[in-house]
């Protein structure tokens, strides 16, 4: 081979080099932000689903006593 075909082909293989390097980086910097993402929903769903069931509780306790006093003045009239 001549020594410029020789060069070419060692340049070519350095481009091909760095740029599966860049897509190495592009790739794991990717993953690192949908990680953050995914972390971020988790914990929002979360926050979320602890008000929804703390909400839930509280209107579950005012019917419960609700019943109690309709039970109550139920008994009381008889």
């Amino acid at each position: 081979m001549d020594r410029s075909l020789m060069e070419a082909l060692a340049t070519q293989s350095e481009i091909r080099d760095s740029k599966e390097d860049e897509i190495e980086a592009l790739e794991a910097r990717h993953k690192s932000e949908v990680e953050q993402i995914e972390q971020k929903y988790a914990e929002e769903f979360d926050e979320l689903e602890s008000h929804h069931n703390t909400e839930l509780r509280e209107m579950q306790q005012r019917l419960g006593g609700q019943i109690q006093q309709r039970e109550s003045g139920t008994r009381c009239r008889l």
